[in-house]
């Protein structure tokens, strides 16, 4: 089951497990971002052309992208990474108590 934005009991588990949320936006696109949590690419050095727009990842401290898909399902995403590190959750225990 997955949830069609990054609810805040997805963005506390992530966060709790020592994550953060940060949204980099395409060059132009600067007005879609998250006030406070967001960036623009200015020169394509974070999006060298192969991400497309509303495309989410999870990346790891070690620069490894540990699951991707599309940001409508990034709170799925959020908590499938958080079972893959092995984060006491459960993907449909976490979206009915959110919902």
């Amino acid at each position: 089951m997955r949830c069609q934005k990054l609810y805040a009991g997805a963005r506390a588990t992530l966060i709790a497990a020592g994550g953060a949320v940060v949204q980099v936006a395409h060059l132009g696109q600067r007005l879609h971002r998250i006030e406070n949590d967001g960036w623009e690419d200015l020169d394509g050095t974070f999006m060298p052309g192969v991400v497309w727009f509303g495309w989410a990842a999870v990346v790891r401290p070690d620069k490894t992208i540990l699951h991707e898909g599309p940001v409508a399902d990034s709170t799925g995403l959020v908590l499938e990474s958080m079972q893959l590190l092995g984060v006491r959750t459960t993907v449909s225990t976490l979206c009915s108590q959110i919902a």
